[in-house]
């Protein structure tokens, strides 16, 4: 279903930010909103629809039609999945098969909109009201960039305010993010430099003029369109008097979406106690370094949880982790290797055992339950840049296999403060009516201000091996020093989702 489509998008790309554009010049702000929302991550949309379309009526109604909808979709997936898998010399039949499966379950669609209330099944064109639905409980701030320059739009409660962002041209943005990702891949002092250059053109150019009408300690679900998901929003910050950096989620709590009806489809996700948690603990053999630190984060994070399913290293294969993804777990935390192909999204993924890739797609295909993914390793909420507005990414394929809520990263990150961050995070959030950006925002603030005497307090109940690797690494810092202070620890994770 969704390489095919992506010949369609090529087309559309851009379109729905000039429809909103177009239409915030002529007052009509309810009709921009709309257009941002239906012209993003259409395809999760399609998916999420699907996914969660309720039956029950269409089964009293027709059982003929509810059959025939069954097998048109068990048709369809069957058609994908030996499309993605055929070898090259039947690939080409394999697609021609998954169009023709396709076009067939949209025309058994289009018979079952014939039946008398029925006549919206899995349209998923989300109107002005659905949105403001899902704005009653946070805001909503759609960014979008153009030639021009930019907006957002921020949905609160009903109401919709369109800000101007003269300085957010698509010239300057491709600019700032090529010269980001050069100083990325090259490492380096220059990389820390790049993200405090970064974070403070954020909030002079977006996020400051969006919170000027935004009452402090509100929460708020960012949705950002296009290349404007690679960069850290939620860590822009600006220099106080005394030359120290401010960062706005010491007033605000932020999450993403990629958009107002992947939320709302998360928020009607089984209310779902964490208590179950499956842990994915350093797969080895991989070349890639070892991960010793994994083993004490999994132990400190599982005291947590009632029940605990851990695969670690050899064990951690990636059809044994693929199946038991489907076993109702409340919570799933991977702490392993992970890395993003951004012209390949589908291929992004996390690394187990023998140098396997759990990757998007094989989340695509999963059926999850969970309140809670939380991917502990490298680049896990990059997206591809192949369509940038399609947001194809782990968090998005974890939204549409069924989780509520993902906590990735935008960037490779330190073992040790990543350790110290999710121990952190998972004891906030089992003490903050579950709510995972919350518990995020508090873990990142402690580990700013963490010092090394804290810092070596906490590692106390560590093993002995482990805590003579953290003295060594903080050795050159003096007690009250706070050593992840920098963005660079604690910045690149988000959350997304519900």
């Amino acid at each position: 279903m969704r390489e095919h489509k992506e010949t369609i998008l090529k087309d559309t790309q851009g379109i729905a930010v000039k429809v909103a554009y177009a239409r915030i010049q002529t007052g009509q702000l309810a009709g921009a909103v709309e257009a941002l929302e239906q012209g993003v991550a259409r395809l999760l949309s399609s998916a999420l629809a699907r996914s969660d379309a309720d039956l029950t009526q269409l089964q009293q109604d027709s059982s003929e039609l509810y059959e025939r909808y069954q097998q048109q979709l068990q048709a369809v997936n069957i058609a994908q999945l030996f499309y993605q898998n055929a070898p090259e010399h039947i690939h080409e039949k394999a697609h021609t098969d998954w169009q023709i499966a396709e076009k067939q379950f949209n025309e058994l669609l289009t018979e079952i909109r014939q039946l008398q209330g029925h006549e919206k099944f899995l349209l998923i064109a989300t109107d002005i009201n659905t949105v403001k639905q899902v704005s009653q409980q946070q805001a909503l701030i759609y960014i979008f960039f153009t030639e021009k320059g930019g907006y957002a739009l921020n949905v609160f409660q009903g109401e919709i305010q369109a800000i101007a962002l003269p300085k957010l041209t698509t010239t300057t943005v491709s600019e700032k993010i090529i010269s980001y990702f050069k100083a990325y891949y090259e490492r380096g002092e220059n990389w820390s430099n790049t993200i405090d250059t970064m974070t403070t053109w954020l909030y002079q150019t977006i996020i400051q003029p969006i919170l000027q009408n935004i009452p402090q300690h509100a929460q708020i679900t960012l949705l950002p369109i296009g290349a404007l998901n690679l960069l850290p929003l939620h860590a822009a910050s600006d220099s106080t008097v005394d030359n120290k950096r401010h960062y706005v989620i010491d007033d605000y709590t932020f999450s993403y979406a990629p958009n107002a009806f992947s939320l709302q489809i998360a928020r009607k996700r089984p209310e779902l106690q964490p208590q179950k948690l499956l842990a994915i603990n350093e797969p080895h053999p991989v070349k890639a370094n070892a991960l010793p630190i994994c083993t004490v984060e999994i132990q400190e994070i599982q005291k947590y949880f009632a029940q605990v399913d851990i695969f670690a290293h050899e064990d951690a294969t990636r059809e044994t982790v693929k199946n038991a993804l489907n076993n109702n777990y409340s919570v799933i935390h991977f702490s392993c290797h992970g890395s993003a192909e951004i012209d390949n999204p589908l291929k992004t993924g996390l690394l187990m055992a023998n140098d396997e890739t759990l990757s998007v797609q094989d989340f695509l295909d999963a059926k999850l339950n969970a309140r809670l993914v939380s991917l502990s390793a490298c680049e896990t909420g990059m997206i591809g840049a192949k369509h940038f507005e399609e947001v194809v990414g782990l968090p998005s394929s974890l939204l549409q296999a069924g989780v509520a809520c993902v906590v990735s990263s935008l960037w490779s990150v330190d073992a040790y403060s990543t350790m110290f961050l999710m121990i952190k995070f998972y004891e906030f959030f089992k003490h903050d009516e579950d709510n995972p950006a919350i518990a995020l925002k508090k873990a990142q603030k402690w580990l700013r201000h963490a010092t090394k005497n804290e810092l070596l307090r906490l590692s106390e109940s560590f093993p002995s091996i482990t805590q003579g690797r953290i003295e060594q690494q903080l050795g050159e810092y003096f007690p009250f020093d706070k050593p992840y202070e920098h963005a660079y620890y604690w910045a690149a994770f988000y959350v997304t989702g519900e």
